[in-house]
């Protein structure tokens, strides 16, 4: 058996909804790929029900059930190349451009996270292998849907949720392959032909294709090769000798089982090496760069959800170490046959790479590759964002007041007549939050020393631990810059959580000017009402033990 494999090209003429398992339940987000199960699925769609037909169920089972034809994930294509995930050894310097590959770092010499703090890669492909590797970015946008009652034509109580479908943009171009095995290249070609002739020009991918989602793929074929990252740098392209170090490189998510016990386990992935095979006995893991993802699917023509499983992540990197000679014909055989479960649908990609280089050059992204965001969000979605950010902000700010007041020091906390008297000026709003300022220093203007020295001697829980002087506390935070502020409240996790149309529209709502010290002015007040309630509570206590005694 030989096996050829043959690119294609899918253009995004309409937004796709491509769901994976994570997100909540009144919302799909999509996937930053295509997968090969999407791939298969609009195949198998394209070939109809075979019904009862004795050749089209042979066709049926011969293309999309026995594993002759494999369809695996179409990923993104930057300069005429598809790209490949990020490999998971690869950081950042956080506050720099350097790139270390973990997987070149020599022992002896220490971790580079050490010294210097590393972040992943902002972006999910690379166009790893390539003369100039450059990132890769995936256009996605997000839309408010309102579910109706079909029978009553509008929102009713039981049938009136608000949901969100994320999706990949229109106008992006993504590439996959098809991997068909024959007993020889006639056999070979009359399986692509089929599969292309089944599939036109068009595909409708994802969910909600009749609600203007689908894709509505254009589809485009190149010629056939015989490998898959056929004519990328860096490939193994020679037999490996014995001390020679070389990288196994997940290409796509794999779904492995442990033989012994046929548990899936996707460590299980290393039984690579040890089945029979062109790696038994002959190299060794010196080191892993894995993550970890749940997979799942949906079967359509069944109704009932694939079950999940936990896959190595594609982007996954086993540094191997040969022990004895390794031919080059193995490993390609490996390559091509791949490794797991559910391989006819893309799962199980690998592909060797020579030894790391200890800093890869990765490039910005090609300018004017990434498709401009749809301007398309209704005022009324943008005001129901900035509600909902403010309500989230909101509840922040009280639990950060409350964990600063629940850490005073209840028996120095000054009398909460002193408290109310700071609060005053405060009623006015953010515009009094300068008075209050002026009232803390030092200036004539300021408060009379007595309340000062009362302030000073107050405790109450510090920004970065411990307790500090109330007085302190309040300046530092009247002149805490923008930035920081921001951070002290989390308002990036705030985005996160709390977004509409995107995280970066939620940010900028709060890091608006007026939000900003809207927040601030919040917080001082909550934590001056929460420390007269304390101070209240406590003198209440002594009062009352007083009169016991």
């Amino acid at each position: 058996m030989s096996t050829t494999f043959v690119p294609f090209t899918l253009t995004l003429r309409a937004p796709a909804v491509l769901t994976g398992l994570d997100g909540d339940p009144d919302s799909a987000r999509s996937l930053e790929h295509i997968p090969g199960s999407v791939i298969r699925g609009a195949v198998a769609r394209a070939l109809g029900d075979p019904g009862t037909d004795p050749e089209r169920l042979e066709r049926f089972r011969e293309l999309v059930l026995s594993g002759q034809v494999r369809y695996l994930d179409a990923n993104p294509v930057s300069a005429g190349r598809r790209a490949l995930p990020v490999p998971l050894s690869w950081r950042r310097e956080k506050h720099g451009d350097t790139v270390h590959d973990l997987a070149a770092g020599d022992p002896e010499e220490g971790e580079p996270w050490e010294t210097e703090p590393m972040v992943p890669l902002a972006v999910p492909f690379v166009t790893l292998g390539a003369a100039d590797c450059r990132e890769v970015p995936v256009a996605r946008s997000a839309a408010i849907h309102h579910q109706r009652s079909r029978r009553m034509g509008r929102p009713i109580e039981d049938e009136g949720a608000l949901f969100v479908y994320e999706s990949l943009d229109a106008g992006q171009v993504f590439r996959g392959l098809i991997a068909v095995e024959g007993r020889d290249q006639n056999d070979i070609g009359a399986r692509i032909a089929a599969v292309q002739k089944a599939t036109g020009d068009t595909l409708l991918l994802g969910r909600s294709r009749r609600a203007g989602y689908g894709g509505q793929a254009a589809l485009e074929w190149g010629a056939p090769r015989d490998r898959e990252l056929d004519g990328r740098a860096g490939l193994v392209a020679a037999d490996v000798s014995p001390g020679e170090t070389f990288r196994l490189f997940a290409v796509s998510d794999v779904i492995a089982r442990t033989p012994d016990t046929g548990a899936l386990d996707p460590l299980a992935v290393e039984d690579l090496l040890r089945a029979d095979g062109p790696l038994a006995g002959r190299a060794e893991v010196v080191g892993r760069h894995w993550g970890f993802r749940a997979v799942g699917g949906f079967n359509r023509k069944w109704g009932l959800e694939l079950p999940q499983a936990l896959a190595l992540r594609a982007g996954s990197v086993l540094l191997l170490r040969a022990q004895k000679p390794i031919p080059i014909g193995g490993l390609l055989a490996l390559e091509s046959a791949g490794g797991g479960e559910r391989r006819t649908e893309g799962f199980g990609r690998i592909a060797f790479f020579g030894a790391p280089q200890e800093h890869p050059v990765v490039l910005p992204a090609v300018a004017g590759e990434r498709p401009a965001k749809p301007n398309k969000v209704p005022e009324e979605v943008r005001e129901m964002e900035a509600r909902l950010v403010r309500e989230a902000l909101r509840r922040r700010v009280l639990e950060v007041a409350a964990d600063r007041a629940r850490g005073a020091d209840r028996k120095r906390l000054p009398s909460p007549s002193l408290l109310a008297r700071l609060r005053a000026p405060l009623r006015a709003g953010p515009p009094g939050l300068a008075a209050l300022e002026t009232w803390l220093g030092d200036s004539d203007d300021a408060l009379r020393s007595k309340a000062r020295h009362a302030l000073d001697g107050a405790r109450i829980a510090a920004w970065d631990g411990g307790r500090a002087p109330l007085r302190a506390w309040l300046q530092e935070t009247l002149r805490m810059e923008a930035e920081e502020l921001a951070t002290r409240l989390g308002f990036d996790r705030l985005a996160q959580r709390n977004h509409l149309v995107e995280p970066a529209s939620a940010l900028g709502l709060l890091t608006s000017e007026e939000m900003l010290e809207t927040a601030r002015w919040r917080l001082i007040d909550q934590v001056l009402a929460l420390a007269a309630l304390e101070a209240r509570t406590s003198r209440a206590g002594q009062e009352e033990a007083g009169d016991g005694g």
